[in-house]
């Protein structure tokens, strides 16, 4: 992992002391404090806010912690349940928020550069730009000071250093055009697609506890993140496209079905068919490395597989059952069955233990309304399926 080594001006400890703190921005009282110019207060404001994160972090408290970020970016704000969801399950110890720079743009806005570490299995020290907006006289955190594009479709926002933003323009438009020949639904035309530069500072603004570095993220109510230092453009295009279906997806089914199936949906109408085969025509797999059952796909926890292979297996597994299900049943029943899930209502998967367990029990009952057999039948069709390919 990067390990950034800079000066430190300051530091907030895990915590932090509740006493003497004002109530949203928990403001230290000081004596002096009349004296403090514009720009200092609006600093000690937003070093406490930051010191209120640690102290919500610490304690668990959701709530307190999403006091902090601006409720207006939905997308931002989505992604940052997620943050303290990741922050909070780790067995982590030592969180700081060190600011290095403070500029003050306007009276509403400034830009604090912060060097976070904590210990995990490793010391982890990253350092980047937080925005943050005054609204009614408290200051929250607006995330990374993105630059941004505004399309009709989709809202790109992108890094100062990123140097290739009309060409991922081409590309996401041209994932937009191929998907619009697949599915009825559209992406929410408020949309965003984030472009990271930096492939650690995706991993650990989205997904920390994920052990390796990818290049997209994408989840139920959160914008598309992308890492854009690969070489070749055209590399992008079957990631783009296979995390823009689950935005499309996970929105019809209300996030109410198994992660396999919306990786395998997304792999088989995203990178594979760009590619134009499936992982065993393409010759990924075999036909051994595809035999898993449902109940294995839905109940193997990939993040933790021992091996690369195995993971690979469970994502070209789950794309294979796609393959099937389109090849027997069809598209328009496939679609089915995501309306179906997507009657229920939004399922967050945030802080919530049941989420896998009842998302298979909602696919299990799904492929009784749609299919009308069960999953252990299913499952036999499918290796029976496998065999003749």
């Amino acid at each position: 992992m990067k390990k950034i080594i800079i000066l430190l001006i300051f530091f907030l400890l895990i915590g932090c002391s509740e006493n003497g703190l004002d109530e949203k921005n928990n403001m230290v009282l000081h004596e002096d404090d009349q004296t403090l110019s514009k720009e200092d207060d609006v600093k000690v404001q937003i070093e406490n806010l930051m010191a209120e994160k640690i102290h919500a972090i610490s304690m668990k408290d959701l709530n307190l912690y999403m006091e902090q970020i601006y409720p207006l970016d939905h997308y931002y704000y989505n992604e940052q349940k997620r943050w303290f969801s990741e922050m909070t399950s780790k067995n982590l110890s030592d969180l700081k928020f060190e600011i290095l720079e403070f500029s003050l743009e306007d009276e509403n806005t400034a830009i604090v550069q912060i060097r976070e570490s904590y210990q995990d299995a490793e010391e982890m020290i990253i350092e980047f730009p937080l925005k943050f907006i005054l609204v009614d006289s408290l200051w929250y955190d607006a995330g990374y000071p993105f630059l941004e594009k505004k399309t009709d479709r989709y809202t790109l926002k992108y890094m100062p250093d990123e140097t290739r933003v009309y060409a991922f323009l081409d590309v996401i438009n041209t994932a937009y055009d191929n998907l619009a020949d697949i599915f009825e639904e559209k992406p929410d035309p408020a949309f965003e697609i984030k472009l990271f530069t930096d492939q650690e500072l995706l991993r650990q603004r989205s997904v920390p506890s994920i052990g390796w570095l990818f290049t997209g993220w994408g989840e139920a109510n959160e914008s598309l993140k992308i890492y854009t230092g690969h070489e070749s453009i055209n590399g992008y295009r079957g990631t783009l496209q296979h995390e823009l279906i689950h935005h499309i997806t996970m929105n019809i089914c209300n996030n109410n079905l198994p992660g396999w199936l919306a990786d395998g949906i997304a792999l088989h109408y995203g990178n594979y068919d760009l590619e134009g085969g499936n992982p065993l025509t393409l010759g990924y797999s075999t036909k051994e490395d595809l035999r898993w059952s449902i109940e294995a796909l839905g109940h193997d926890e990939m993040w933790d597989a021992s091996s690369q292979e195995e993971t690979l297996n469970w994502y070209n597994a789950s794309a294979m059952y796609v393959a099937f299900i389109v090849d027997v049943y069809g598209h328009e029943t496939l679609m089915e069955m995501f309306y179906e899930a997507g009657k229920k209502p939004y399922h967050e998967n945030i802080m919530n233990a049941s989420f896998k367990d009842l998302n298979n029990k909602t696919f299990d009952e799904v492929v009784e309304s749609v299919l009308k057999i069960d999953t252990e039948a299913l499952t036999n069709l499918y290796y029976e399926w496998l065999e003749k390919q």
